[in-house]
């Protein structure tokens, strides 16, 4: 079964975030490692950095969870 996920997290060329936090996409997709095992792996979406409407202290607050969910 063929399954779309074209319906998902929106993609912006500015400085205005499109997103706000993070998001997590819902249904993990399957990924294989190099040695053939599979393991399940979840899709994050962040806000942008640099953006007007946050400081430094929210961006590295932004990058510091997305990199700990991250492993």
């Amino acid at each position: 079964m063929l399954l779309s996920y074209s319906k998902g997290f929106s993609v912006g060329k500015t400085i205005n975030a499109c997103t706000k936090g993070i998001w997590i996409w819902s249904k993990p997709l399957i990924g294989m490692t190099s040695d053939g095992k599979t393991i399940p792996v979840l899709l994050l979406d962040t806000e942008g950095f640099g953006s007007h409407d946050s400081d430094f202290s929210h961006d590295s607050k932004i990058f510091t969870l997305a990199v700990l969910l991250s492993r």
